[in-house]
């Protein structure tokens, strides 16, 4: 039997939205202190920020032309329109923690 979405209680929904907000602002502060993974984040901000000036998943830091040289993953471009309206590490940060 499938669960479905609105069958889901709201204990469940507290949970998730807790663990977003918590952990969120816990990488948030990490990332303020200058505690997170500079290469990594490096790597992923200069290529979103790259592809909106127009150079498509582009960045300095890995050596191939661009971010899907290295990586394949075309998933990454469903976050561009996210990424063009707060273009920051923390939506990077906030959106990695929505997904874990």
């Amino acid at each position: 039997m499938r669960t479905q979405i609105s069958q889901i209680p709201r204990t469940v929904w507290l949970m998730i939205a807790l663990y977003i907000i918590i952990f969120g602002l816990f990488t948030s502060f990490r990332h303020y202190n200058f505690l997170t993974q500079t290469w990594d984040l490096g790597v992923f901000v200069q290529s979103f920020s790259n592809t909106l000036d127009g150079r498509w998943m582009q960045n300095n830091i890995e050596d191939a032309p661009h971010h899907f040289g290295v990586h394949m993953s075309p998933w990454l471009l469903a976050l561009v329109p996210g990424y063009f309206l707060f273009p920051s590490p923390y939506f990077l940060l906030i959106i990695q923690t929505i997904a874990l």
